[in-house]
């Protein structure tokens, strides 16, 4: 120990840490610590390996209800609309309000492995003529499309939910 002005300061390099001492093989040392890439011998036995079973599935364990999402949709969508009176101001802010309402109810029937996407359009009726289409490329075993329509005496408008499958 080295010795400052009346205090003791410990060497730095003190023993060795542990139950390692003086003189034992690297081997041992590694063997002590668990760090050895060889088993310590044949009377232990290795730690037991964990084998768990493959947990991917392919399949929806809750796949898309085309009916039940089409009377879920229609339900609320109807609730809506029914009082909307349409402006230009308000109808954007409708619209996204719909959508986002719409994904939140289909979203909570939990259909498992789906990514849903909602489009609502909101025309002013002023007795004209009203053209949409939408195409999109989609697996025909698991995709689904739910869409409905209200009417009303101020506005027309289409909400269109898909079901995408998403493995």
């Amino acid at each position: 120990m080295a010795q400052a002005r009346g205090l003791i300061i410990p060497h730095r390099r003190g023993p060795p840490k542990g139950p390692e001492k003086k003189g034992m093989s690297t081997r041992k040392k590694e063997r002590l610590r668990g760090t050895s890439k060889q088993p310590r011998s044949d009377t232990e036995p290795e730690a037991a390996k964990v084998v768990s079973p493959n947990t991917f599935i392919i399949e929806p364990t809750r796949p898309f209800n085309r009916d039940l999402a089409q009377k879920t949709l229609d339900t609320v969508f109807e609730g809506l609309c029914s009082r909307y009176k349409y402006t230009k101001e308000t109808g954007p802010k409708f619209a996204k309000l719909a959508a986002n309402v719409l994904l939140v109810v289909i979203r909570d029937l939990k259909f498992s492995r789906y990514k849903l996407v909602c489009s609502v359009d909101i025309v002013e009726n002023i007795r004209q003529t009203y053209a949409s289409s939408i195409s999109q490329l989609y697996d025909t075993n698991y995709d689904q499309v739910v869409a409905t329509s209200q009417n009303n005496m101020y506005c027309f408008a289409t909400a269109v939910v898909y079901g995408l499958y998403f493995d």
